[in-house]
C-alpha cells in the first residue's frame, strides 16, 4: 500500500504538468507553444458541439488554496507546501502552529479550515482542493448604488453581494467562505467538483463556481460556425 506521501506526489500529481494549478485555455499557447493549439482546438469544438465530459467553472480569485481530506481516517488541510520534500500536512491545530507559524495569517485561516471543512466533505476517499474566501471578519458592509454589500477582497479580486440578496443572506449567517473546485480521486485523476460532491453546513458558505452548461444557453449554437 503507498503512503500518503506517495498518494500525492506520485500518484495525483505525477505528469509534465503541474496538477496543483489549473491553466486556463488562453494562457496554454504561452505555457505550451506551438503544441498548444490541437488542445486549444479540441477544448472548443467540444464546448461547441456540447461534448459530456467538456465542463466550465467560473474562475475564483480566493486564497489561500487549501488540500484537504481523509488519511487514515483523520482529516487534514495543507497548502501547496504537500509538495514540499518534507510535505507540511495539518492533522491538528498544533501542527498548523508548527507547520506555518511564521505567517499569523495564513494559521488562522487553516485553523478555521481544519474545523469547518469536514463538515461539508461527502467522500472520504478523496483529496479535495479549494480556495478559502473569507472569514467573517474579513466582511464589510458597505452601499454600492445605495444598496448595502458584503465585500470581501481573499486575493486581488474584490467581491461585492447584496446583503439582501439569496447568497447575501448564506453569508451573513456563515463564518467561512470557500469555493471548492477539484477533487483527486484514488487512480490520480483531477475532477471537477459537482454540487453531490459537497454537504450542506450553515457555517461555510459555497462560493457558487458553476458556469453555464451549453443547455442553458443552447439557443447561441446555431448562431457559431463550427466547421464540419
Amino acid at each position: 500500500m503507498k503512503s500518503f506521501r506517495s498518494f500525492v506526489l506520485e500518484t495525483t500529481f505525477s505528469s509534465e504538468e503541474d496538477k496543483s494549478h489549473y491553466t486556463h485555455i488562453e494562457d496554454e499557447l504561452y505555457v505550451s507553444g506551438a503544441r498548444s493549439f490541437a488542445k486549444i482546438n479540441g477544448f472548443f469544438h467540444d464546448l461547441i458541439k456540447g461534448i459530456p465530459e467538456t465542463v466550465n467553472q467560473t474562475k475564483i480569485d480566493g486564497a489561500p488554496s487549501i488540500f484537504y481530506g481523509y488519511n487514515d481516517g483523520k482529516f487534514f488541510v495543507a497548502t501547496k507546501s504537500i509538495f514540499n520534500k518534507d510535505p507540511k500536512i495539518n492533522y491538528t491545530i498544533a501542527d498548523i502552529e508548527n507547520n506555518h507559524g511564521h505567517a499569523p495569517g495564513l494559521v488562522a485561516k487553516l485553523k478555521l479550515a481544519l474545523e469547518y471543512l469536514p463538515s461539508i466533505t461527502n467522500n472520504r476517499n478523496e483529496i479535495l482542493q479549494g480556495d478559502m474566501m473569507f472569514a467573517k471578519s474579513d466582511l464589510r458592509k458597505v452601499k454600492i448604488d445605495g444598496v448595502l454589500h458584503w465585500l470581501f477582497k481573499p486575493n486581488t479580486v474584490t467581491n461585492a453581494v447584496a446583503v439582501d440578496s439569496d447568497l447575501g443572506k448564506l453569508i451573513g449567517r456563515a463564518t467561512i467562505g470557500f469555493a471548492p473546485h477539484t477533487k483527486y480521486n484514488a487512480a490520480g485523476s483531477r475532477v471537477t467538483i459537482q454540487a453531490r460532491d459537497i454537504k450542506k453546513n450553515a457555517h461555510v458558505f459555497i462560493m457558487p463556481i458553476d458556469a453555464p452548461s451549453l443547455k442553458d444557453i443552447g439557443h447561441i449554437q446555431g448562431y457559431i460556425v463550427t466547421g464540419k
